[in-house]
This record gives structure tokens, C-alpha cells and sequence, in this order.
């Protein structure tokens, strides 16, 4: 097992865990800041709803809505909620079983690094226009706008 030496920084001991306490609690750190992104975004929902359609007061655009509305939803399934269900997991499961740590580390931590970028790249592809499509990304709606939003199919893989 990987840890960092006690004389080096508490940020080193977080970048580099193999722990798989660290590792959970990495996981629901991540998973509540996607939390509060996606309430943030739903926050811009209600309002822009509380405004009629076509008045100078819109907040957002209707493209930029459909966006917010996409992301919201995928941020809230794919980002929060299904991580914040790894993080216990990831704390619990070996203190339950009694093993040390869990069987593969390594892979453990990696794919919360995965996880952690990919929904960088997601909140980055409002930078080049996000997913227009409604949160249910059903296959009419995606056809024609998917080919163009590379970023967010990276962070969705």
C-alpha cells in the first residue's frame, strides 16, 4: 500500500492515496461539489421559469435553458448521485468485511481520477456549448446535436 511519508504535504497524501478511506471521502467531497453545481443550475431553471417566455427579462437563452436543463440532469444522476453511493462503498465495504483494504487500490483511486476529470470535462462544455438535447438524451433529440458536443460525450464516457 502507497501512502505518502508523514514529512510531506497533506496535499501530496490526497493526490496520491491508495486508501480506500481516502478514496470515499475523495469520492463524496467530489460528489456534493457536483451536488451544489447541479443545484446552482437548477436554481437558473426555477428562475428562468418564473419569467414568460420572450421578455427582455429571460436570464437565459432557450438554447442556454435546454442546456442548463441537460446538464442538471446528468450532473445529478451521473455526477452526485451515483458517486455519492461509491463514496460509502468505497468506506465501508472493507471495514464490513474485515479486509485491510480492497483488492485492487490502484484501480480504486484511478477511477475516482477519472471520475474527478470527467466532470471537469463536463462542466467545461459550457465553454463550447454544452448538450442541447433535455436531460432525457433520447435518440430524435440527439441525432443532430451530439455530433457536435465531443467535450461532454468525453466526459460522459
Amino acid at each position: 500500500m502507497h501512502e505518502a511519508s508523514a514529512t510531506s504535504p497533506a496535499w501530496k497524501r490526497w493526490l496520491t492515496t491508495t486508501n480506500h478511506k481516502d478514496v470515499g471521502i475523495l469520492y463524496l467531497v467530489t460528489s456534493l461539489t457536483f451536488f451544489v453545481t447541479a443545484g446552482v443550475m437548477a436554481l437558473f431553471i426555477r428562475t428562468q421559469l418564473a419569467v414568460p417566455r420572450g421578455t427582455s427579462d429571460s436570464i437565459v437563452t432557450q438554447s442556454q435553458y435546454t442546456q442548463l436543463v441537460t446538464t442538471h440532469g446528468l450532473l445529478m444522476i451521473l455526477w452526485f448521485l451515483s458517486p455519492f453511493a461509491f463514496a460509502f462503498a468505497n468506506y465501508f465495504i472493507p471495514l464490513q468485511i474485515g479486509a485491510r483494504d480492497l483488492a485492487f487500490p490502484r484501480l480504486n483511486s484511478m477511477s475516482y481520477w477519472f471520475y474527478f476529470f470527467s466532470g471537469i470535462a463536463m462542466g467545461l462544455s459550457f465553454l463550447i456549448g454544452a448538450p442541447n438535447t433535455g436531460w432525457t438524451l433520447y435518440a430524435p433529440l440527439t441525432d443532430k446535436g451530439m455530433r457536435r458536443n465531443s467535450l461532454h460525450s468525453v466526459g460522459g464516457i
